[in-house]
């Protein structure tokens, strides 16, 4: 099965809420194509677009798994991986936040911030 590559509108989305985290131009967009399971039982791993970035030390990465629907984490140097609650996601743009809003807190956690 072959996923669609990230519309311009879809990439326009991601780039905008970058842009409102850390300031235009801060975070370079890369375009990728990972292999991912779709479905727990699945012997065989779909080649699905990605888009991911880094700052400051933590890699970002969301995945098109169909037309409309997404997934995205994060991880460290360390290979500590984590994900919003949520699977997936129906909307590009809460999908970002979310994946944001988590890595924000997760972040504060490891400093000791409240």
């Amino acid at each position: 099965m072959r996923i669609a590559d990230f519309t311009d509108r879809e990439k326009w989305v991601v780039r905008t809420t970058l842009e409102e985290r850390w300031g235009a131009d801060a975070v370079e967009l890369h375009a990728a194509e990972v292999g991912l399971r779709l479905q727990p039982g699945d012997a065989e791993e779909a080649a699905c677009p990605a888009l991911f970035w880094s700052v400051d030390r933590c890699s970002f990465v969301v995945i098109k798994v169909a037309e409309g629907r997404y997934r995205c984490s994060f991880f460290y140097g360390d290979l500590q991986q984590l994900a919003p609650d949520v699977a997936e996601y129906t909307e590009l743009a809460e999908c970002i936040v979310q994946l944001l809003q988590v890595q924000s807190d997760h972040a504060r956690a490891r400093a000791g911030m409240p």
